[in-house]
């Protein structure tokens, strides 16, 4: 947004912002206005309520690429976590409230989802369980992740 608004007036901010580029450009050089296209159709998205520090310990940036891992029945003391979904763009993350302690804070966090199957198991986990973001490196790994269960755990995992 910074960046943005020193290459165009304020008020003219909103007609920019999610442009996409209209032609190649070298790296480094300035983006002339006549370089914009259209802007960028936004893709389907989902918000999770997240704990405040399970979202990458409260340093998860729009743009990074996240699995959600999602552990249902832990207070039962039969616990069992899942990958729910892989390789999924953040879009937006919420702050946690000034006012509220960030050990107990939930945040929201907007990501990406291409797929109304996904995005229905990722609602199912975020009503039932608990969510954790674990940010992908610039590798991502594809190999399985099996579930986890934690049995006769007090208080779950």
């Amino acid at each position: 947004g910074e960046f943005m608004a020193g290459l165009t007036s304020e008020r003219e901010l909103d007609a920019v912002l999610g442009s996409r580029l209209g032609m190649s450009l070298e790296s480094g050089l300035p983006l002339p206005r006549g370089a914009l296209g259209e802007a960028a159709p936004a893709p389907p998205a989902l918000t999770l309520a997240v704990p405040a520090l399970h979202a990458v310990g409260g340093t998860l940036r729009p743009g990074d690429r996240v699995t959600v891992l999602a552990t249902f029945g832990s207070g039962t003391g039969q616990a069992e976590a899942r990958a729910i979904a892989r390789g999924l763009e953040v879009l937006t993350v919420g702050r946690t409230p000034e006012s509220v302690d960030p050990n107990s804070a939930t945040i929201p966090v907007t990501v990406a989802v291409r797929q109304s199957s996904l995005a229905s198991a990722l609602a199912l986990a975020n009503a039932e369980g608990k969510i954790d973001l674990l940010r992908e490196g610039s590798e991502r790994n594809t190999d399985p992740m099996p579930p986890a269960r934690a049995e006769g755990i007090p208080g779950g995992s």
